[in-house]
């Protein structure tokens, strides 16, 4: 996969899939160099398209001061399946942890919207 075009959607396919990638890793799947991916990387970062990081790139989903644009988030269906049903545990005045991630983010972002009801 040489084209420019065609690598910088597999990075973020990728980058959207699994959250986050390591330049080794990619080099590696496309059969291109790591300089190669890391100005690709530079490339897409400048475009607000993913996080450039020391040795890879994150989703932009994990950089809260940025922007981004509904419906960007992969198996976002999934992701609210889950949350309904991990709000269910959620006790009316409980202090919960809650770890990174846009599934999470969902679910915080759904506890400050909807009353919490005891379930029975």
């Amino acid at each position: 996969m040489k084209k420019k075009n065609d690598r910088h959607q597999f990075i973020l396919h990728e980058v959207h899939l699994h959250n986050r990638i390591l330049l080794s890793d990619i080099a590696e799947s496309l059969g291109v160099s790591k300089d190669t991916v890391r100005r690709d990387i530079q490339e897409l970062h400048e475009g607000n398209k993913l996080k450039k990081v020391h040795g890879g790139a994150i989703s932009t989903s994990y950089d809260f001061s940025r922007n981004q644009a509904p419906g960007i988030t992969y198996a976002p269906e999934s992701k609210m399946k889950i949350v309904r049903k991990a709000l269910r545990f959620i006790k009316p005045n409980s202090v919960n942890l809650i770890s990174g991630g846009t599934t999470n983010l969902l679910a915080s972002v759904l506890l400050f919207l909807l009353p919490v009801s005891p379930q029975p």
